[in-house]
């Protein structure tokens, strides 16, 4: 089991001034690896009308690291200054509505529910003297609060959700976040951050999962945001839109620049690392045009009466196609039923006898459930029998038995090693699939899964089942991987 690399930043910055994020000669560490060195930070308050400062660089570069140690106070942050830190990574869905979600990061009202509650707890084994007054006084105080529901159920309408439930792929304030799809969970998010408003807003690739009038009403919302924002993203023209300053992470420094001066071709270059090279192999005899999906009248309702119908449609194994909609408009829907993970209640999916079908799922429960491999474990967890034929082995079976017997054979003397040096072997050959598509050195074979960078996990993910394949598949990719 990997264990996650420890933080260390090192500045000669005691203390921030009263207006600014500032580290002078800033060195920063995660474990072994050196993100940042002699450098210096500063993002600036502007009181009048507030700024968005973007900060870009290759996947891997650290980027999202500075705005988690940022949100965590290892950097010298103002001490009036409240920050939020809206992740990348969407949060395991709680059991309640969407709009009590957001209500639930405002600390005064958690405080004065789990107040009310455990008052109700005591007076309900019988009536003490002034409980039933500090009840009321809690009750007053909520009651204050509904201002405060009535301003989050602004923000959500703008952010496309419904006041009331109706009969509609649209959902309403009120559904259930299980319910959500990753789109509309993340809209939940960010009406966190939109209504808590803190002087430093810190956002990790807020547009994935947004459809396009979702994104045009966020860039309206940061242009008029009168405090500062630091943004992390691969959209080139979102942040071209909506920074005033950029931030480039570059050879494990800072470079402050003025956004007017930077255009979206400066941006897709400070994000590119090296051009990567593909080359896919189709086995001899096969022709790709004749493997696909067909979809013959396809029908699919989820519990709530939404759903989806395709009434006819064949994808090829040549086929390159990009799939558009709204959120929740059943975009993964289609996908899982393309990759088999969803049945239609009536039609049928075709597949071609033998057609391998990978699905890259936006959410990332699949390498959460792995958090604590290596990436080069993961692969050979997942692809060990490929990695083996990758290799040139004759003996997969054998080498595959091998690496998962390891811990039992510690023991068996020679045969031990043996096994030892067949899994060394594997994960030598998952180490240099993996330096192929930015996962190189220490990063592919010591830092766990669950501290990589979400666009070293979107890298990762596909590589998990050795298709192309894709569901909102490059939000978090730099412009060398798209």
């Amino acid at each position: 089991m990997a264990e996650a690399p420890n933080d260390r930043v090192l500045t000669e910055t005691v203390r921030a001034p009263h207006n600014a994020v500032k580290a002078e000669k800033l060195s920063v560490y995660l474990g072994s690896r050196c993100l940042l060195t002699n450098t210096e930070l500063k993002i600036a308050e502007r009181p009048k009308h507030g700024t968005c400062y973007g900060l870009v660089g290759c996947n891997g570069s650290g980027k999202s690291t500075l705005l988690r140690l940022m949100a965590e106070r290892k950097l010298p942050v103002p001490e009036t200054w409240d920050v939020f830190l809206l992740g990348q990574h969407i949060p395991p869905a709680e059991d309640q509505s969407a709009i009590e979600e957001v209500l639930s990061v405002c600390p005064r009202r958690s405080a004065l529910l789990a107040e009310a509650e455990r008052l109700h707890g005591i007076l309900e084994a019988g009536p003490e003297p002034g409980l039933l007054e500090q009840l009321q006084k809690v009750h007053a105080d909520l009651a204050e609060c509904q201002s405060a529901r009535s301003e989050v159920l602004h923000i959500m309408q703008n952010l496309g959700f419904r006041a009331e439930a109706q009969a509609s792929a649209t959902p309403a304030v009120s559904t259930p976040l299980p319910q959500l799809s990753g789109g509309w969970r993340m809209k939940v998010e960010l009406a966190k951050a939109l209504w808590l408003r803190p002087k430093l807003l810190l956002l990790d690739e807020p547009t994935n999962h947004l459809d396009f009038h979702a994104r045009s009403w966020l860039m309206q919302q940061l242009a008029d945001y009168p405090r500062t924002v630091v943004v992390v993203s691969h959209d080139v023209e979102f942040l071209h839109e909506v920074c005033k300053d950029i931030i480039w992470m570059t050879e494990q420094r800072l470079e402050a620049l003025p956004g007017k001066v930077v255009s979206q071709e400066d941006l897709l270059r400070m994000q590119r690392r090296r051009p990567l090279r593909f080359e896919f192999r189709v086995p001899a005899g096969e022709d790709p045009v004749s493997h696909g999906i067909s979809l013959h009248n396809v029908d699919f309702t989820y519990g709530d009466g939404t759903g989806l119908f395709v009434e006819s449609l064949r994808l090829s194994g040549c086929s390159r196609a990009v799939l558009l909609g709204q959120n929740g408009g059943g975009k993964s829907t289609f996908l899982k039923l393309c990759a088999g993970h969803l049945q239609p209640g009536r039609g049928a999916v075709d597949r071609t006898p033998g057609l391998r079908v990978g699905h890259f799922s936006q959410l990332s429960q699949d390498l959460d459930a792995m958090s604590d491999l290596t990436a080069a474990e993961f692969l050979l967890q997942q692809c060990g029998e490929e990695l083996a034929q990758h290799a040139g082995s004759t003996h997969t079976s054998r080498l595959r038995a091998a690496v998962n017997q390891a811990p039992e054979a510690a023991a068996n003397g020679p045969r031990a090693a043996k096994s030892k040096v067949s899994e060394k072997r594997l994960l030598e050959v998952a180490r240099g699939v993996l330096s192929n598509y930015g996962l190189e050195g220490d990063v592919a074979t010591k830092v766990p899964v669950d501290c990589l960078s979400g666009g070293q996990k979107a890298c990762l993910k596909p590589l998990g089942s050795f298709a192309s394949d894709a569901s909102a598949s490059t939000p978090h990719t730099d412009m060398t991987w798209q």
